[in-house]
């Protein structure tokens, strides 16, 4: 399994637009798990953008520079949408047997909740509430947090 973390929201949340920096690291990452994929013989990617992207006043160059870099055609998708692809994920990874469960995914930009069972969802939703959103907001929060820890 490989796993980037690209912080793509990273400074984004404060301005709108995804940062050069973070697009470079999001396309460098698109281009690499591009070529992994290939190499294992995919023919068909796949690719999803999430809250970053779909808040960015220019999601459509990142969009535009996947698609011409790695040949990947990236789908911006809605918050309920990822929420519920979410909801995939757990119930096909995890045995949760006859129980309700509510799910809860914190991200960069968003926290999705769901509320389902291994047959089915009942609730969706998506928070504009996640960790790099709630730091660029919140800085005071995150500065006492670090002084406490240096100091106590």
């Amino acid at each position: 399994m490989h796993k980037e973390v690209v912080r793509l929201g990273e400074g984004e949340f404060a301005h709108g637009r995804i940062t050069r920096a973070a697009m470079e690291r999001g396309l460098l990452v698109v281009r690499k798990f591009a070529e992994i994929a290939r190499g294992w013989g995919a023919t068909d990617i796949i690719a999803v953008a999430t809250s970053a992207v779909r808040e960015a006043q220019n999601r459509q160059e990142f969009v535009d520079r996947a698609l011409a870099e790695a040949g990947v055609d990236v789908k911006v998708i809605s918050g309920v949408e990822e929420a519920r692809l979410i909801y995939l994920g757990v119930v096909s990874g995890v045995d949760i047997a006859d129980s309700r469960g509510l799910f809860i995914d914190i991200g960069g930009g968003t926290t999705e909740l769901i509320i389902g069972d291994a047959r089915d969802y009942y609730f969706l939703d998506s928070l504009k509430l996640g960790a790099i959103r709630s730091r660029t907001r919140f800085p005071q929060a995150t500065q006492a947090r670090s002084a406490r820890r240096i100091t106590g």
